[in-house]
């Protein structure tokens, strides 16, 4: 059995506290497990502040879903599996951001001269033709 805090509160008073909604078991929790996990989430974070945002997300899962922990392993191990998938998923959702340009970003890279002008349409389309399907 192992003890957290001041008061010495077991594993699973700690479980069932937050289970409960009670805010000092779950500021305990927090407390207890926060920079364990904020480690994680730098290690999968672009900067600190993602890491955050991957903190907040995660101890709300671990919140949300604590009535599920039916207590075969370890409970650090199973906040750390949550906080791991969690990192994984924010950093994921970065990569598909950070793939994103903006359309007045884009407005910067148009061609300005006047090449294309003097095309027909039926150059146009004749040159479209050409394209891959996915690309038409």
């Amino acid at each position: 059995m192992r003890l957290w805090g001041k008061e010495k509160i077991s594993e699973q008073q700690l479980i069932e506290g937050c289970v409960k909604c009670e805010r000092k078991m779950q500021e305990e929790l927090y407390r207890v497990f926060a920079p364990g996990m904020f480690t994680i989430c730098l290690r999968y974070a672009n900067d600190y502040y993602q890491a955050e945002d991957m903190m907040q997300e995660g101890f709300i899962r671990v919140y949300s879903n604590l009535h599920k922990f039916r207590g075969d392993g370890s409970f650090e191990g199973w906040i750390k599996r949550i906080f791991i998938n969690t990192a994984i998923e924010g950093y994921r959702k970065n990569l598909v951001l950070g793939n994103m340009i903006e359309v007045e970003d884009m407005k910067n890279d148009l061609v300005q001269s006047d090449d294309f002008h003097h095309l027909s349409a039926d150059d146009l389309i004749k040159m479209v033709q050409k394209l891959s399907p996915g690309y038409r």
